[in-house]
Order: structure tokens, then sequence, then C-alpha cells
């Protein structure tokens, strides 16, 4: 499991892709023994709703969203209605599930909603969590003399697979100082991270 992992602090630590396919075992809750059924959506701050399937005991929404996500101890949370066009929506029920247990990889879960009218409802979702890994680039010192006045014009370049992110130039100086951070999506964490020192036109270190 990915547990704590990933860290908690208040910038993203990944992403959460979220597949809602669909539904089973819904209740009837109209006249004609069908249901409208939607999907709330809520994590954090963060809420999505799903289109409604009208007519169906077993509804397909087959929908996918994105979500960032600061903490590997929040719960996402699926709330299944009966929409209404004239009145209040019905709550058919709701699951709740904590992203601590995730596994890495896709999640394929049905998830249980509590019995409803003698009917037993699921919805089919698949999770996956994308680790974001975040790299501050401080300073560095004693770097070589590059330029004619014994000093150089260095940056520093990260790259990780074919992703590559690049700090400022700071000129005339051979101690730089840039305090600049940058976000990595990770898609195989076996990869490294490579960090390389440039002056403009050549590399300083590797």
């Amino acid at each position: 499991m990915f547990g704590n992992l990933l860290g908690t602090n208040a910038r993203p630590i990944g992403k959460l892709q979220c597949h809602v396919i669909e539904g089973k075992e819904m209740p009837s809750m109209d006249i004609g023994g069908k249901s409208d059924c939607f999907v709330g959506v809520t994590i954090g701050k963060f809420s999505h709703k799903s289109k409604v399937i009208k007519s169906s005991l077993t509804p397909i929404w087959n929908e996918k969203f994105d979500v960032d996500i600061a903490s590997m101890n929040e719960t996402i949370v699926f709330s299944v209605y009966d929409w209404d066009q004239l009145s209040r929506n019905d709550l058919i029920g709701k699951v709740e599930f904590k992203l601590s247990n995730l596994r890495q990889g896709k999640n394929d879960l049905w998830l249980a909603l509590p019995q409803i009218n003698n009917k037993f409802p699921q919805i089919h979702v698949v999770l996956q969590i994308q680790p974001k890994i975040v790299v501050t680039v401080i300073a560095a010192k004693d770097l070589p003399a590059m330029d004619i006045g014994g000093k150089s014009d260095p940056f520093v370049e990260l790259v990780l697979q074919h992703n590559r992110k690049k700090t400022n130039v700071k000129k005339g100086t051979i101690n730089p100082t840039w305090n600049e951070t940058f976000e990595f999506d990770v898609y195989d964490i076996s990869q490294p991270l490579y960090v390389n020192v440039f002056r403009l036109g050549c590399v300083v270190k590797e």
C-alpha cells in the first residue's frame, strides 16, 4: 500500500485518477420500476457530478476525472442519487473509501452501498494514484570558473524520463542561489532523476 510514503504537506503529492464506470442492483425509486441515477463524488474541497442515466437499474456512466491530492489520509466519497425533475433528488446511498487503502497501480473496485428496498446496490470504479515529486533547487558553491574574469553563468536542468525543467540563469557567479521549486508527475518510480548544472553552452557538473 502507499501508506504515508508520499508524505503530507500543502503541495499536491499526487494526482488521483478516478474512473466511475457503472452501477448495479440499484433500487427502483420511480413509478415504472426504474431510477434516474447519477453519482456525486467528493474529496476534500473537490466535487464532481456525473451525468444522469435515466430509467435504469444498471446505469453506465463511464466518466473519468483527475484531482490533485495533498494527503493519503483523505477520503473519497461516492454518493448515488435518483434524479427528480420536480422535487429534491433522492439519496440511494453513499460509500466512503480511504486513499490510504489504495495499492500501487490501478485499483478496480466494486463498492457496496447500504441495503435499500431489499436491494444491495454497488458501484464500479477504478482508482489510481499518480505520484508527484517536488524538487527545490537551492544553491551551488565552488563551481568552476568558465568565463573570462573567473565567473560563470550557471543554471540547473532537471530531467525525469522525458520531462525537462530548468532554473533561471544566474550570471557572473560560481556560488549561485536559485531557490526554485519544480513538480514532476511520476509515471515509473524506478526511473532516476538527473540533475545537471550548465553554463550557457556547456555542462559544468552532472
